[in-house]
């Protein structure tokens, strides 16, 4: 029985007449043309019919022309109903899956068979039912996908007609867990701290903040460790399974007190566990704990014109006084004036401005004795109280007339 992709070879039995140099002309059953030199030509069977017609017109060399014509029957091979079934792709391995697909042949010659194969392996013929007459239900369950296969299930008629089919069947691996985070100072900073540098001080708390994403799914915990061998002078866990975010990862955050820490640099460790596929990773962050240091100051200085050598002003004039101090843990810095002349005078501010006739002690009376001097001291601190205390006049010295 001629079976779909069968190749059959045609050929005319007796030399035709009409002399030598013919060329023959097969005119096929789906409209192709074939030319060839010699009464025999090669044709795949690729439709199944019965009495599919086939011509083959030869000619010779002055025209004259003859047509044979024959016919080819075909077995059709099976018929898939539908699409096929696949309960189960491209998951995480390992997982379950079966592949299904319903069938029929379309001489009714007899009963269908069924073989599937991973690559050219025979692995099994499947379980076959028959819901309805002529209609074949066949499936192939694979209990363990653990890597990517191919599986092939053949169909078979009952003239040897088949229908095979391929089943890709994927997965992938528990990975692509990633995550990262930061440590956060609740400090007030300037521009030049580094967020990685915390000071020892009170109320100080340093923020470890973990985001994490899984392009598998199942939810994600994280599991918190400080402990005394990263440097805590305490051991710290605690576990927290947030919800998901908007946009698909998860967030976990712990607040830690550092008043009571030693300098040096700390460690906190998170690991992030996906509970559906038991993949984890660990994520690390490091804080250098340092402790407070003194501001430096580094001048006073005035716009107070020199007269004679020395600073001097009207005492209706106005004089600003501006103070310089870096703070060694980069935090930002306060700056108090407390003037002792004029007495109990107390300015804020990096630059500060008086007028001396506003206070008693530079009234015109009180400066008909001469001069007087401007003094006080100058007091920088930072928001641990660390403190540096200065004379103004050990910068400058303003002396104010009338």
């Amino acid at each position: 029985m001629n079976n779909v992709g069968d190749i059959k070879t045609f050929t005319v039995a007796a030399a035709p007449p009409g002399g030598n140099n013919l060329t023959y002309v097969w005119k096929w059953w789906d409209n192709t043309v074939d030319v060839t030199v010699v009464p025999t030509v090669d044709k795949k069977l690729n439709v199944g019919g019965v009495n599919l017609p086939v011509t083959c017109q030869y000619c010779n060399e002055f025209g004259a022309y003859s047509t044979l014509t024959t016919s080819v029957t075909v077995n059709s091979p099976p018929v898939i109903i539908g699409n096929a079934v696949i309960t189960a792709n491209d998951r995480l391995f390992p997982f379950s899956t079966q592949m299904e697909t319903r069938s029929y042949d379309p001489e009714a010659a007899g009963a269908l068979s069924f073989a599937w194969y991973v690559g050219n392996q025979f692995i099994g013929s499947g379980t076959t039912t028959i819901p309805s007459a002529g209609t074949y239900r066949n499936y192939y369950t694979w209990p363990n996908v653990n890597n990517n296969l191919t599986f092939t299930q053949r169909i078979t008629d009952a003239n040897a007609g088949v229908t095979a089919l391929d089943y890709s069947i994927r997965g992938y691996a528990p990975t692509g867990l990633t995550g990262g985070g930061s440590a956060i100072s609740n400090s007030i900073i300037s521009n030049t701290n580094n967020l990685g540098e915390v000071v020892i001080g009170p109320g100080q708390t340093v923020t470890f903040t973990v985001y994490a994403i899984d392009l598998n799914p199942g939810q994600l915990q994280f599991t918190w460790s400080l402990q005394t061998y990263d440097g805590w002078t305490f051991n710290y866990t605690t576990v927290q399974t947030p919800a998901q975010l908007s946009n698909g990862s998860y967030r976990s955050q712990i607040v830690i007190g550092v008043a009571a820490q030693y300098p040096g640099l700390k460690t906190a460790r998170c690991t992030v566990l996906n509970v559906a596929t038991g993949q984890s990773i660990e994520l690390k962050q490091t804080v250098q704990l340092n402790a407070s240091q003194t501001p430096v100051i580094h001048s006073v200085s005035t716009d107070a014109p020199v007269v004679g050598g020395v600073y001097s002003i009207l005492n209706t004039s106005y004089v600003h006084f501006t103070g310089t101090a870096t703070d060694r843990n980069n935090l930002l810095l306060n700056y108090r004036w407390d003037f002792w002349e004029p007495p109990n005078v107390q300015l804020w501010g990096k630059t500060v401005m008086l007028r001396p006739d506003q206070y008693d002690y530079y009234s015109d009376d009180a400066l008909a004795g001469g001069p007087r001097t401007i003094t006080g001291n100058l007091t920088v601190f930072d928001r641990f109280n660390a403190t540096a205390v200065i004379p103004i006049q050990s910068f400058v010295t303003v002396q104010v007339t009338v």
